[in-house]
């Protein structure tokens, strides 16, 4: 009968409770949606709905006229007036549980062609629809929409436009061609992601995961929300083409590297609950990075010459240990622009217990090195003269 009265009655007159489900789209994400028209469908035994010109806005709405975001006087109440999140076409499959449990949950959610927004503002806090999701605070409501997006099972974006508004730095990043699919299945989120840098910067981007998240409960004793997630699982990213010169423009980077071009392909593990995540108040327990880099600039230290490296590539590994960590590479060949060139070489770097200076130590393996390629480089690093003397007594 439920079946039958859903099918019949309530879908071909679905429009008729379009202010009832956005209420409760409202309630659920804690903004105020709104929407154009409505239209309800049936695919096999799913119901759907199809909703154009959604607009997901602050709920708190003060200024009638918002000043730019980089005056003194944009404030968070300012920023939060602004429609921040706009969906021009948005298709659900409703959940047999939202008909029987009142409850807009939905078994997929489709979004086509939003324009997202993430801004940072000069006091360093980050907004997203209108809310700083990295904000200090324990309100109540403040990360409903994070959980009715990470509750559904299933929710996939296409073609979105993502831009990255950094008041700190003045500059605008702008990613399209964006695309992001969720899925969730046995207590893991099942994510993929991918999109189109500007072209001086990067010519492609992806990433895939697999987590298991726990949002942090309403007594959390964290500043930040975001801060107390319980995170573990794996992530998957590759980056072509990378341009060192203009993504410095965006993130920070060491110093010492001064130009670069290449491609990244990177797989880390993360969990915020292990021992050493907490001793170390780092979560990534591993990393292990395909590189393939050249046409780059390397400056130690501010007396030393850059190290121009023309190419460098192969497989390199960082572990968290327990007061310390270990680095490695696997097949590591290296040139520089004046021909120096080593052999594809291994090595293993181990810092041990590095809080406590009784126990502190290491070790370090290698196989393949070859010393006159040591030698011919140890101008570029800051190595003592009886490192240095050591090395040119045993090269050939």
């Amino acid at each position: 009968m439920v079946v039958g009265a859903a099918r019949f009655v309530v879908m071909p007159n679905i429009e008729r409770y379009q202010d009832d489900i956005l209420a409760r789209l409202s309630g659920a994400t804690g903004m105020k949606v709104s929407a154009g028209k409505m239209k309800g469908e049936w695919h096999g035994f799913r119901p759907t709905i199809s909703l154009e010109n959604v607009v997901f806005a602050p709920a708190l709405i003060t200024t009638p006229a918002a000043k730019p975001l980089d005056a003194p006087e944009a404030t968070a109440q300012s920023l939060l007036s602004r429609e921040s999140l706009s969906v021009p076409a948005l298709h659900a499959g409703l959940s047999w549980w939202s008909l029987a449990m009142g409850q807009p949950r939905f078994s997929n959610v489709q979004v086509f062609s939003p324009t997202l927004t993430l801004t940072r503002t000069k006091d360093g806090l980050i907004y997203f629809a209108g809310k700083a999701i990295n904000k200090p605070s324990a309100e109540a409501g403040d990360d409903r929409l994070v959980e009715f997006l990470l509750d559904q099972p299933g929710a996939e974006i296409r073609n979105a436009s993502l831009t990255w508004n950094d008041l700190q730095l003045d500059k605008t990043l702008t990613l399209t061609d964006l695309n992001l699919k969720i899925e969730k299945a046995s207590g893991k989120h099942r994510i993929g992601f991918s999109a189109k840098p500007p072209s001086p910067l990067a010519t492609l981007l992806e990433a895939r995961a697999e987590l298991q998240l726990a949002l942090p409960t309403a007594n959390t004793n964290a500043n930040n929300k975001l801060d107390a997630w319980q995170v573990q699982g794996k992530i998957f990213a590759q980056v072509g083409d990378l341009n060192l010169d203009e993504i410095k423009q965006y993130v920070a980077l060491p110093d010492q590297l001064k130009t670069g071009r290449g491609n990244l392909r990177s797989w880390l593990e993360i969990d915020t609950e292990s021992p050493i995540a907490k001793q170390r108040g780092n979560p990534i327990a591993r990393i292990s990075a395909d590189v393939n880099i050249g046409d780059t600039s390397l400056q130690i230290g501010e007396n030393l010459a850059p190290l121009q490296i023309a190419k460098l590539a192969g497989r390199i590994d960082y572990d968290a240990l327990d007061g310390g960590f270990k680095v490695g590479s696997r097949n590591l060949t290296f040139q520089t622009k004046d021909v120096t060139a080593a052999t594809p070489a291994d090595f293993s770097v181990s810092m041990l217990h590095q809080s406590d200076a009784q126990k502190a130590g290491g070790e370090f393996t290698a196989n393949a090195i070859d010393l006159k390629v040591v030698t011919s480089l140890l101008g570029y690093f800051p190595v003592g003269a009886a490192a240095r003397d050591a090395v040119k007594r045993y090269a050939p």
